[in-house]
């Protein structure tokens, strides 16, 4: 993520609260000064503890911040360094009522921080644009019930890598971008409840071209391939192409095609991980997951009206999930899994101000035994209504409802629609000052199911000033 960066000097402070969480966080954009810019951010918030519907237990509660810094130096107007330090900390707990199994609540403290560094140099050529970036993360996560002498269990994981990608223009008919990747993971604790000595590690690296060649005026096609080997698993390569065809200078139709491969990552393999009411076991014998993908769509925008239609369809083989295996939640190879759905989308620009969009997913999921995947629903219908003013002292709100049928979890499907609203009051002073007030309030209705964790309304407030 590259934070954009002011030339002019500035300061914003903001607070807001919620039924969610009280938050405070401030920006400090450090302008131009010289050949360097940089932005300085802080984040500090708390979140609310809130009883799940049915008294099942809680959500993670208690404090958390997060401080980054960014920064870019430019040699010259061709060349620049970027390089960004991130750091996030957080204290939560969470409660769980095993009441329903004879059991009482159990609470489980988790202390948690993570560190992320990278440093990218980019260039420009007469033709081309390159980047070589370096970056590492580091999450240490200490999990505790009570105190740290109790049940007291400390995972590392670990992330180091290197990528470098170089964009050509090759003629007026192709842009070329080829690159490399590197990556080596390493997981320490008692998270590898199948490692040995509790610690393991996997390297990786890739490389991929892509050209976008324009044929014609009509026609853009995207060729691209990609290698990637891993480690333990090998190598595989894999293609994917994609045209557009435009109708016209308002419409066109977009067709694409590719596969995909993904190995088992350390947890999957190793891992007996708590994942709060259950703990999922890895399996050492899974093998590398891989999907074939293919998708045809149309857009089109006439006056003030525009309209998307886009079908997907992805098949795979060893799809990595989990499943009862001998009693115990486990990873697992599934064969056969596939989905489709459409996307669908249309709206209209009444005139300055106002503006309407519906939206429509509908997904058919199904497993490798030809079941309903879980926690997927049949079709999310959307429909939002928007208003802007337009004046920098001005409202602008939005009002949208969700419609959502046949979501399906734990064997059962569940129909359910919320309404949400936001609206926002913009500031501009003299002095050159600006600011916001804003409020909105999600689930209007209060509609509460339990099984999906649909907790009820949520309200929030907050506001901001830049100066």
């Amino acid at each position: 993520i590259i934070t954009k960066k002011s030339k002019e000097q500035s300061v914003t402070v903001g607070a807001n609260t919620g039924t969610d969480v009280m938050n405070n966080y401030y920006r400090f954009d450090l302008g131009q000064q010289g050949n360097f810019n940089g932005v300085v951010n802080a984040n500090f918030a708390k979140y609310r503890k809130r009883e799940f519907v049915g008294g099942t237990g809680t959500n993670y509660f208690g404090p958390r911040t997060n401080y980054d810094f960014s920064g870019t130096y430019a040699f010259d107007d061709n060349n620049d360094l970027d390089f960004y330090i991130g750091y996030y900390d957080e204290k939560s707990k969470k409660i769980t009522d095993y009441s329903s199994m004879g059991m009482g609540k159990s609470s489980a403290n988790y202390d948690k921080t993570n560190q992320d560094y990278s440093i990218a140099y980019n260039g420009k050529g007469d033709n081309s644009n390159y980047m070589i970036r370096a970056y590492y993360n580091r999450y240490d996560k200490e999990e505790y019930k009570g105190s740290k002498n109790n049940s007291y269990k400390q995972n590392t994981f670990d992330t180091l890598g290197i990528e470098a990608k170089n964009t050509v223009q090759a003629g007026d008919e192709h842009l070329l971008t080829y690159g490399v990747e590197y990556k080596n993971i390493g997981v320490e604790g008692p998270i590898l409840a199948l490692g040995e000595g509790n610690s393991k590690d996997n390297s990786a690296y890739a490389g991929y071209i892509q050209d976008e060649w324009f044929i014609n005026d009509k026609i853009l096609f995207i060729p691209a391939v990609r290698y990637d080997h891993d480690e333990q698993f090998g190598g595989k390569t894999t293609p994917k192409l994609g045209a557009t065809y435009f109708l016209s200078d308002n419409s066109r139709i977009k067709a694409n095609w590719g596969k995909s491969w993904r190995a088992p990552n350390l947890v999957e393999l190793y891992a007996g991980q708590d994942h709060g009411f259950t703990t999922i076991y890895g399996n050492p014998d899974l093998k590398p997951e891989e999907a074939t993908t293919w998708e045809l769509g149309f857009e089109a925008e006439k006056d003030n009206n525009w309209l998307k239609l886009n079908y997907f369809n992805s098949k795979y083989d060893n799809l990595i999930t989990y499943d009862k295996v001998n009693g115990k939640n486990t990873f697992i190879n599934a064969q056969d899994a596939k989905t489709d759905g459409v996307e669908f989308e249309v709206g209209r620009q009444f005139n300055d101000n106002w503006s309407i969009r519906a939206t429509s997913n509908w997904l058919n999921a199904k497993d490798s035994d030809g079941e309903k995947v879980s926690a997927t629903a049949d079709n999310i219908f959307t429909l939002e209504l928007n208003y802007d003013d337009n004046d920098i002292n001005g409202y602008s709100a939005k009002l949208w409802n969700s419609w959502v049928s046949n979501y399906h979890y734990a064997n059962e499907n569940y129909d359910y629609n919320t309404l949400n609203f936001v609206v926002n009051k913009k500031f501009a002073f003299d002095d050159g000052r600006s600011g916001r007030v804003y409020a909105g309030v999600d689930n209007i209705g209060d509609k509460k199911i339990g099984d999906i964790y649909l907790e009820g309304r949520i309200w929030r407030v907050g506001a901001e000033i830049t100066f």
